[in-house]
């Protein structure tokens, strides 16, 4: 609990250090990073670390077309271009790793995560095709 009489510290209640009326950490969720085929596809972030704007913008202009088994589903760039970051739908972190690496080569350096989708808010949805 945050009590504002305590100069904005935490009251700590638990036996493992967590502030009163807070899940334990992890609260009980298992993360797997590479999911079993029953998970996937799964949202997969990355981090874009742009060292040469001008080579990352002309080299991923390709990321922006469809790939199969990968779909981008966010682009979210700095205004300077020097960070971005993706949100990318696919089978592992892997699929999504082997196509963005070599597409921007040294002009980004990339850092990829799956995505908590229990607790992130605002996932944006790949695109559903009608038969």
């Amino acid at each position: 609990m945050f009590d504002p009489a305590a100069k904005g510290q935490w009251i700590y209640s638990g036996p493992d250090g967590t502030p009163e009326g807070c899940p334990p950490p992890h609260g009980g969720v298992t993360v797997d990073p590479q999911p079993t085929r029953e998970d996937s596809p799964m949202k997969i972030g990355v981090i874009h670390r742009i060292s040469d704007p001008e080579t990352a913008q002309s080299s991923g202009q390709s990321l922006f077309e469809a790939h199969e088994g990968v779909e981008l589903l966010q682009f979210c760039p700095s205004q300077d271009f020097s960070a971005a970051t993706c949100i990318w739908e696919a089978e592992s972190i892997d699929a999504v790793r082997d196509l963005v690496d070599p597409m921007l080569g040294d002009a980004s350096e990339q850092t990829y995560f799956a995505v908590a989708t229990e607790q992130a808010v605002g996932l944006p949805q790949a695109a559903t095709t009608s038969t």
